[in-house]
């Protein structure tokens, strides 16, 4: 059975999580970032063959 995982948040503690999951063979099916250089920083990192889909980008939400 393989194990994915979403990764939300690309800095420090999201990169190191990252990392460690890929080491016991968790596959990183997404990252979320507040900006897309440092989600494609981490892409980078784990290599592309971790990751199942594409790169995302989280969008602040609006006032209520």
């Amino acid at each position: 059975m393989m194990k994915t995982v979403t990764i939300i948040g690309a800095g420090n503690v999201g990169t190191t999580l990252a990392i460690l999951l890929t080491q016991h063979n968790y596959v990183i099916q997404e990252i979320c970032s507040g900006t897309r250089s440092s989600a494609e920083r981490l892409h980078e990192i784990i290599g592309s063959d971790q990751v199942d889909s594409d790169v995302y980008r989280l969008t602040p939400l609006t006032s209520v």
